[in-house]
């Protein structure tokens, strides 16, 4: 899996959109108090499932670091062409069903993003212990005293 960054996004971004907040999404498909759609909800939406794909995944564009607020745009996009049947489906009792219509938003996510960037993993920070610190690797050297 470590070689296929589309799956590893498509995971990350199906976690992040089970991650929104139960009344965010229910807003969102329009089953909440005002039983419409509210649409104003996506660029907070798409912000989060950005800043928290982010977190392990980088996207590039010939070469160059796509910052944040491209990523989210394209979230945006595909957020705002979900259909009202599938975005009640994700806010809805079923629990079947609303993993399905999480999976699909998930999969038309990757895609788009997929096709716009190159996706690769974030390169984790080398930790060095400090001077005089035990890290856990036995000397080969006796200890002179």
């Amino acid at each position: 899996m470590q070689n296929q960054p589309a799956k590893i996004l498509e995971l990350h971004v199906g976690i992040a959109l089970g991650c929104l907040r139960r009344t965010t999404v229910r807003g969102f498909a329009g089953c909440g108090q005002s039983r419409r759609r509210d649409l104003h909800l996506i660029p907070s939406m798409a912000a989060t499932v950005a800043r928290d794909i982010t977190v392990s995944l980088t996207f590039q564009k010939d070469g160059a670091t796509v910052i944040l607020t491209r990523v989210a745009r394209h979230i945006e996009a595909v957020l705002q062409d979900v259909p009202d049947a599938q975005a009640r489906a994700w806010a809805g009792i079923d629990a079947t069903a609303r993993d399905d219509a999480r999976h699909a938003i998930a999969a038309c996510i990757t895609r788009r993003l997929c096709e716009r960037y190159e996706v690769l993993p974030t390169p984790r920070p080398t930790i060095v212990p400090a001077s005089g610190v035990w890290c856990g690797l036995q000397d080969t050297r006796p200890e002179e005293h």
